[in-house]
């Protein structure tokens, strides 16, 4: 089934949950909704965040109905969705003030395209937890004509690393497969289209000893009965063994690049528990579970080049990744209640 036929499961989805006209009907609807009375008050606060940040009427300005718009129309009804809705207002606030900050913003206000909105997502993320992390960040880092512009600095010891960020999304086949249980069975290996894209995208940093990070959102992941990824029985290990093979190979045809880090997205399909093991040549993979029941799987893959400062910092901000929303909502959320004797605490996995 191609691209029209995702648009009719959207469609149909839609015809459902009720289409998102603006910030202020999402707002109505988490208010409304069954989740706890803390998860409504920070979905609420979070709708507001976002129709400052990018304007109220985003929802119905995003013609493309895919994941970026299917993720706040689904935040009143999934938790999952909520906590990345929530998440997202929260680095917003968080970030406040960080140089390039506007920049980033801009391009999620005025460029209404899939691509667009998943990259900011991925750079907001390694920016807030960098802050978290140091301090201070960096976004749209401009280096002088001719030079690379990272999407993110991080700062190591008085030095700064540059860091590109890469979103690969689910083609159109695969989101179809992925949206239809019943059909067919079918099993991918994705690692080719993967291998290709960091020896695009790794060009620049590769030149100015920087970083990829790269959150594979393709079916990279994916283990539905109806559709599964070549990886998705291995343990954390032997993941990490194939990715790191696969990446040092690409690796080797960008030159000085420091390293890559691998990811999938927080997915609430995932039931292990969290690990972390140490590969060959410095490796490191990470299983760590999140709000709301996603988890999300780490692989910091450095090169030859890389100091060992660099990879520490990495395994740093992908293992602390769980406290986050709880360390940050306090700091940015003034309406953000102390936790109930009978109710979890945000950020703490369930």
């Amino acid at each position: 089934m191609p691209v029209s036929g995702c648009a009719d499961a959207t469609a149909r989805l839609e015809q459902r949950i009720g289409a998102i006209a603006t910030f202020t009907d999402l707002r109505a609807l988490i208010a409304a909704s069954t989740f706890s009375e803390r998860w409504k008050l920070d979905g609420a606060w979070a709708a507001g965040v976002l129709a400052d940040a990018l304007g109220d009427d985003w929802p119905g300005r995003f013609r493309s109905r895919s994941q970026p718009y299917l993720k706040f129309a689904l935040a009143p009804h999934l938790l999952p969705q909520l906590a990345s809705t929530v998440e997202l207002a929260a680095r917003l606030r968080q970030l406040n003030g960080s140089p390039g900050l506007t920049d980033v913003v801009r391009h999620m206000r005025t460029q209404l395209e899939p691509g667009v909105m998943g990259h900011a997502s991925l750079q907001l993320e390694v920016a807030s937890l960098e802050k978290k992390r140091s301090g201070s960040v960096a976004l749209e880092v401009d280096q002088g004509p001719g030079h690379w512009k990272p999407d993110v600095m991080l700062s190591l010891a008085g030095s700064a690393v540059g860091v590109e960020c890469l979103r690969l999304g689910v083609a159109a086949e695969i989101a179809s497969h992925l949206a239809t249980p019943g059909r067919p069975e079918k099993a991918v290996d994705g690692w080719r289209r993967i291998g290709a894209k960091i020896i695009v995208k790794a060009g620049q940093p590769a030149g100015a000893g920087g970083w990829l990070r790269c959150e594979l959102d393709d079916g990279m992941f994916a283990g539905q009965p109806w559709f599964r990824s070549a990886l998705s029985a291995m343990s954390l290990p032997d993941k990490a063994a194939v990715l790191a093979e696969g990446s040092r190979q690409a690796m080797q045809t960008t030159g000085g690049i420091h390293g890559v880090v691998l990811s999938s997205p927080p997915a609430s399909g995932m039931q292990e528990q969290d690990e972390m093991c140490q590969l060959a040549a410095g490796c490191v993979a990470l299983r760590r579970r999140l709000t709301a029941g996603r988890t999300r799987e780490t692989f910091i893959i450095p090169s030859a080049h890389a100091a060992t400062a660099e990879t520490n910092a990495w395994t740093e901000l992908y293992d602390h990744e769980p406290a986050f929303l709880a360390w940050v909502l306090p700091t940015v959320h003034p309406g953000h209640n102390k936790p109930s004797p009978t109710e979890r605490p945000l950020g703490v996995p369930r």
